[in-house]
């Protein structure tokens, strides 16, 4: 009697090893991306069960997950009849979400079979693309700091489109932005969506003086998953740049560029030293009296400022006084408010600085081999917006005809700025 117990146990045990034994992988996505609002599939395998010994029971799912179907078919694995699971969820959110196991009667026993971490993404078809700019080392790595006069990596990053068709930059007026390879030929389409940054351009970026800037000078056209063409500019990046060490020179900076390129471009656009022969001759008579000129105009524009400021002052006195001893006199207050307007504009007028170019050609960047950007003839009156080192960037008043928005980089010492006190180059 005791035998055949031992026997049974034995024949039961070895029956349901193969249920304990068993393990079932997690589901996974049939697909590499997930999108809301769209039916998304997962899928296991089950080895060595048939479809009519597997029940599976979805008992609770996330918020914005909602379950939509299940259906189980039969496969040969390994020379076994084995079962693959499906189950299709719908999600309505983006995000990472973590699934429930789902309860499956698998023969005689029960076992949870979980599901791998889902990502959901926006859809593509309802995404806008998007491109912005990082300064990053070669590795991939954030610049830390970076310093007036020393070039810089900047890498532009598209996400969310199905293909750029050109990409345009410009120059600032605080620095230098200057293409340096393009990682892919542009045009360039993508096959397959992904969510992931792509990087598409490499950019050399030299900024001439410290401060904080916005750079938002480039544009991409593009075109979406919906098939709709768009111009769309980068994110504006927002670059802090501090003073440079005096005591580096341009030949001992670092250049971020040196693991492909091995040259810095405009080594000496920043070496005082450097360059010392200027590029034209200047008109000496018709320079000084541009100069004088100026700065009679400039003195009047001042004098003009103060007068103004000395009668709005005084009506508003009189107005002060007269209301004191009780006698109405609102005369005073128009006068008054029209003086100190005229204070007012005649002040932003002085806030532009002026000089006298002695004339010659106008570079595009403040590098002797640089090309032209066009030449002023004559001494003429410009205005001037950056100056550093040797070089100054100049833009012809919008008052001279054909002369609208031209500016370019001069050297310094052909500039005289219209001061009330004559300034020394």
């Amino acid at each position: 009697m005791i035998k055949k117990s031992l026997l049974s146990v034995f024949f039961i045990a070895a029956y349901l090893f193969p249920l304990f034994s068993l393990v079932v992988p997690s589901f996974k996505p049939v697909d590499s991306i997930i999108f809301i609002n769209e039916n998304c599939t997962f899928s296991t395998l089950i080895p060595g069960v048939p479809p009519s010994q597997v029940q599976i029971t979805v008992q609770s799912l996330p918020e914005s997950v909602s379950f939509v179907s299940s259906r189980k078919q039969e496969v040969i694995n390994g020379g076994m009849r084995s079962t693959e699971l499906f189950v299709v969820l719908k999600f309505t959110k983006t995000g990472n979400y973590t699934i429930p196991p789902i309860a499956a009667r698998i023969q005689y026993g029960f076992q949870h079979i979980s599901f791998t971490r889902a990502a959901v993404y926006d859809n593509p078809r309802n995404t806008q693309p998007r491109i912005y700019l990082e300064f990053e080392d070669v590795h991939g790595n954030q610049v830390p700091t970076i310093t007036e006069g020393k070039p810089v990596r900047a890498v532009l990053y598209g996400m969310y489109f199905a293909s750029v068709l050109s990409v345009k930059s410009s120059a600032p007026e605080n620095g230098l932005f200057i293409e340096k390879q393009r990682l892919f030929s542009i045009p360039y389409t993508q096959s397959t969506f992904t969510a992931s940054p792509i990087a598409l351009i490499i950019y050399e970026f030299t900024p001439f003086t410290q401060g904080t800037f916005v750079i938002n000078s480039i544009t991409a056209e593009l075109t979406t998953w919906a098939g709709a063409a768009a111009v769309l500019g980068i994110e504006p990046k927002t670059v802090i740049v501090s003073q440079g060490d005096p005591a580096d020179g341009a030949g001992n900076a670092s250049n971020p560029f040196d693991e492909y390129t091995g040259i810095s471009l405009f080594p000496n656009a920043f070496d005082s030293a450097a360059e010392g022969v200027p590029e034209s001759a200047p008109s000496t008579a018709d320079a000084e009296a541009l100069l004088k000129s100026g700065i009679e105009k400039r003195k009047f524009l001042v004098y003009s400022a103060l007068i103004c400021a000395l009668f709005c002052i005084i009506f508003i006195a009189v107005w002060f006084i007269l209301r004191t001893v009780n006698k109405k006199r609102n005369g005073f207050i128009f006068p008054a408010a029209l003086m100190f307007l005229a204070g007012v504009c005649i002040g932003l007028l002085l806030l532009p600085r002026y000089g006298v170019y002695s004339g010659g050609p106008v570079l595009t960047i403040p590098e002797h081999e640089s090309k032209t950007a066009f030449i002023i003839e004559d001494p003429s009156i410009v205005r001037i917006h950056l100056e550093t080192g040797l070089w100054t960037y100049i833009k012809l008043p919008e008052i001279h005809q054909q002369s609208v928005k031209k500016g370019g980089w001069v050297r310094s010492d052909a500039v005289k700025h219209i001061t009330l006190q004559e300034r020394s180059n």
